[in-house]
């Protein structure tokens, strides 16, 4: 590993337990958070069959004003994709859904190996 390379890997080793917004303008959010979301997404997508709208999204995970928090700063990373359709085929109703990006599932599979790395079972 080059020099730089080093330099960005300790950065993010100081910075791990939190992200903050690069503008200030949101509180820091811990990783384990923005994990157990992306988690939660991909674990009711398995069970459903099909992704989770933001509001049954926000109840399982039991946290409403800080889970929509999570899902709005997850969006603004590229972790989540959110796309708006019909919450059920019988109903005109339209509810906006949300699945992991490419990035999340990148982001998780750093967080997994991270917490391997760290001897922690959070993030398996």
């Amino acid at each position: 590993m080059d020099s730089q390379g080093a330099l960005h890997g300790e950065r993010f080793i100081k910075a791990l337990p939190i992200i903050g917004n690069a503008m200030g303008q949101r509180p820091e959010v811990p990783l384990f958070g923005l994990a157990r979301l992306l988690e939660v997404i991909e674990e009711f997508e398995s069970r459903k069959g099909r992704d989770p709208y933001t509001r049954e999204l926000l109840g399982y995970l039991r946290m409403w004003g800080y889970g929509e928090d999570l899902l709005l700063l997850a969006w603004d990373l590229g972790l989540v994709e959110r796309y708006d359709d019909y919450c059920d085929p019988r109903t005109q109703r339209i509810c906006r859904f949300n699945r992991v990006s490419k990035r999340g599932h990148e982001f998780l599979r750093h967080y997994r190996a991270l917490m391997r790395l760290l001897g922690r079972s959070d993030g398996d």
